[in-house]
């Protein structure tokens, strides 16, 4: 629930979904526009496929959804790693293209997450 809400008031606040997601408490300084669409979201979300399916088949549903989704950024951040370390402006005093750091580690997490990736989205494809 944190991490969506927060995620949806940062990508709100840079204007990539309405505006309103930006919106803090005055006093707390909470997202409370995020925090309570992510509530609904949920809410919605759990309630539409528990009433529709068993609550396990529920559950494994949502589960594949969200190994989907961030398996897909983990990989996606690790090559942006490469590319951002490789890029020109990083270069320079003190700063030097170390391959084991900015190119190996960065594709050995890819290549560790690819399976699981398309393990879980061939799972979610087969059962339909």
């Amino acid at each position: 629930m944190n991490v969506a809400s927060r995620t949806a008031f940062a990508v709100g606040r840079i204007g990539a979904f309405p505006h309103l997601l930006a919106r803090v408490h005055r006093r707390h300084q909470s997202p409370v526009a995020a925090i309570f669409a992510t509530f609904v979201l949920t809410v919605a979300i759990t309630l539409g496929l528990g009433l529709a399916y068993n609550p396990t088949n529920a559950f494994a549903m949502v589960g594949t959804g969200i190994v989907i989704v961030l398996v897909a950024v983990y990989i996606v951040v690790n090559a942006a790693c490469i590319g951002y370390s490789a890029s020109p402006s990083r270069q320079g005093p003190g700063r030097r293209w170390n391959p084991l750091l900015h190119l190996i580690i960065p594709l050995a997490a890819i290549a560790a997450f690819v399976p699981a990736w398309l393990t879980s989205a061939r799972g979610s494809w087969s059962s339909g």
